[in-house]
C-alpha cells in the first residue's frame, strides 16, 4: 500500500509562513539526544521475542522502568538536564497559548499550514483518519500545536506530513495525556504534562517528553527519524 507518510528531514528554525507573527520557536535544549523521557514510571508490554525499541535516541531508566525496552540509556547527569529543559519548553510555549491561532476541531481530516495553533479543548483523531500538516514547500516550516486536553489518535490514523514538512519541527504541547492508537503514527515531539501511551505497532517519529508523567508502550516504537510504512 502507498504511504501516507513523507520523507524530509531539516533543522528547527522559525516559520516563514504568513502566521510567523503567531508562532515562536521552541527549544528543547539539552533534550536533543533523548528520544523517550520518563519522570514517573515508564512500562513496556511485550510478548515473547518482542520489544518496545527506542531508536536513534536515548531513554532514562532511573525511574520505575519495567519490561523489555531496547534502545540506549541516558545518564543520570543528562536525564537530569533534560528533565530540567523540557519542563521549562513545555511552561514557557503553553503560557503562550493565547497569542497563537485559536483553532476549534483538529482532528481528522483537517489540513493545517505552519504557524502556532491553540484548541482549548482535547484533540481527537479518529480511527483511520489523518492530520494533514502541509508545510508549503519551507523546508523550515515550524508546526506548534497546543490543547487543553488529551491528545488522542484513534487505530490507524496518521499524522501526514506534506511539501517539506518534518517532524522535527513539529510540537505537540499538550495541557493532559497524549494516547496513539494501534498501528498509528504520530510526528512531533511530545510535551505533555500528562501520561505518554503507544499502543501495539504505533510508532512516535520524534521524541516523547513526559516531564511529569509516565510512559506506556505496548510493542510499540519511538524513532527520532522519518518514519515511513
Amino acid at each position: 500500500m502507498p504511504s501516507r507518510l513523507s520523507n524530509t528531514a531539516s533543522i528547527l528554525a522559525t516559520s516563514s509562513s504568513p502566521s510567523i507573527e503567531q508562532c515562536i520557536n521552541v527549544d528543547i535544549g539539552r533534550c536533543d539526544s533523548f528520544a523517550m523521557l520518563v519522570a514517573t514510571a515508564g512500562t513496556c508490554t511485550f510478548s515473547p521475542g518482542t520489544s518496545c525499541d527506542i531508536i536513534n535516541g536515548e531513554y532514562n531508566d532511573n525511574v520505575d522502568v519495567a519490561g523489555n525496552f531496547s534502545g540506549t540509556i541516558a545518564s543520570v547527569k543528562d536525564t537530569v538536564d533534560c528533565l530540567f529543559d523540557a519542563t521549562a519548553a513545555y511552561v514557557a510555549t503553553y503560557a503562550e497559548r493565547a497569542s497563537f491561532t485559536q483553532v476549534m476541531y483538529i482532528q481528522g481530516g483537517k489540513t493545517l499550514t505552519p504557524g502556532c495553533y491553540y484548541q482549548n479543548a482535547a484533540i481527537g483523531v479518529a480511527a483511520s483518519t489523518n492530520i494533514t500538516l502541509d508545510a508549503e514547500g519551507d523546508p523550515n516550516a515550524v508546526f506548534v500545536i497546543a490543547a487543553t486536553g488529551a491528545l488522542s489518535l484513534g487505530a490507524g490514523s496518521y499524522i501526514v506530513l506534506l511539501n517539506g514538512a518534518t517532524y522535527e519541527n513539529i510540537f505537540w504541547v499538550i495541557d493532559g495525556a497524549v494516547n496513539v492508537g494501534a498501528g498509528s503514527i504520530l510526528r512531533g515531539t511530545t510535551l505533555t504534562v500528562g501520561a505518554l501511551s503507544l499502543g501495539a505497532d504505533a510508532k512516535l517519529c520524534g521524541r516523547g517528553l513526559a516531564h511529569i508523567a509516565a510512559v506506556y508502550m505496548n510493542e510499540a516504537f519511538i524513532i527520532v527519524d522519518n518514519c515511513d510504512v
